[in-house]
């Protein structure tokens, strides 16, 4: 987290996009110290206000480290789950993240006397959120800018209590699906009636996985059977998919298809086509496109 350490006004921020990596170091921010408009506060009463939010947080991250601490000796029992106990780890690491952004702001403001200030981005990683508009004036403990550390990623998905966990798992980015693997399966059904699962992403794959935001996930549920073809070979339409069927050598016609499953850039087929037959599975969209030229041709 990056916070103002005083009142001030937003005279500069960085041109840098969000999901952009950036150094530790590098300016995110750069402010004016002001009073508060209307006000006659002296910077000695912004550094109490400061004070006391440290002083908050500090309270806050004792109890959450109490709770973590009991949550590690409950998990050791099998009293909770290993889920609960990363949960209580987690709360503190974000409010550890709080106080130390505090702290650092605290120290900035009692160095006082700067007509100008950079804010400087606390860790190398991944820009998430830069909240701050030029000439807005902030407060003291506000917080202007979050980057995130690099290295994989947890998600939380929440299933049916009696559903089998999956054989393979799938995530949802931009650029399309990539690989997730289960870390702890739920033990405890929560008062919206499901288990949550977690899965993890490795590091390598996790940067387009941004904190908070709700995504897609492809569960793979074992072995089952039915014709696979490449995803590239479905072509969708008003009643529903088809393929590409080849009636004669170099004569391809529609064939309806219903899809089971979706996976790894493959489709399973429940029905619409018997082994052997063969399709188009690169161009499909081509062969939609002249078919429909074709039949405008013939109604004119």
């Amino acid at each position: 987290l990056l916070v103002a350490p005083v009142s001030a006004r937003i005279t500069s921020v960085a041109s840098i996009a969000i999901g952009s990596d950036v150094a530790s170091g590098a300016t995110l921010v750069e402010v004016t110290p002001v009073l508060a408009a209307g006000e006659t506060v002296s910077l000695n009463v912004q550094t109490a206000e400061l004070e006391g939010q440290l002083r908050g947080a500090e309270r806050e991250l004792a109890l959450r480290e109490a709770t973590a601490a009991r949550a590690r000796e409950l998990s050791a029992s099998v009293i909770i789950s290993t889920q609960a106990r990363e949960e209580a780890e987690t709360a503190v690491e974000t409010t550890r993240a709080r106080v130390e952004a505090l702290r650092r702001a605290r120290a900035m403001q009692l160095s006082g006397g700067a007509s100008q200030l950079s804010l400087r981005a606390p860790i190398a990683g991944r820009l998430v959120a830069l909240d701050v508009s030029l000439g807005a004036v902030v407060r003291p403990g506000d917080v202007l800018a979050r980057v995130l550390r690099g290295g994989s990623r947890w998600i939380d998905v929440s299933v049916s209590p009696d559903d089998p966990v999956g054989a393979s798992y799938e995530v949802q980015v931009s650029g399309g699906w990539i690989p997730a693997r289960l870390v702890t399966r739920g033990s405890f059904v929560g008062p919206e009636g499901t288990r949550r699962d977690r899965l993890e992403v490795d590091a390598g794959q996790a940067a387009a996985l941004l904190p908070g935001a709700t995504i897609s996930v492809r569960v793979g549920v074992g072995e089952s059977s039915g014709i696979l073809l490449p995803e590239s070979a479905l072509v969708p339409g008003v009643g529903g998919d088809v393929v590409y069927v080849e009636t004669a050598p170099g004569t391809f016609a529609p064939h309806a298809v219903r899809v089971a499953a979706r996976f790894g850039g493959r489709a399973r087929l429940a029905s619409g086509l018997t082994a052997g037959t063969r399709v188009v599975t690169q161009g499909a969209m081509s062969l939609r496109g002249e078919s429909l030229r074709s039949e405008l041709r013939h109604t004119e």
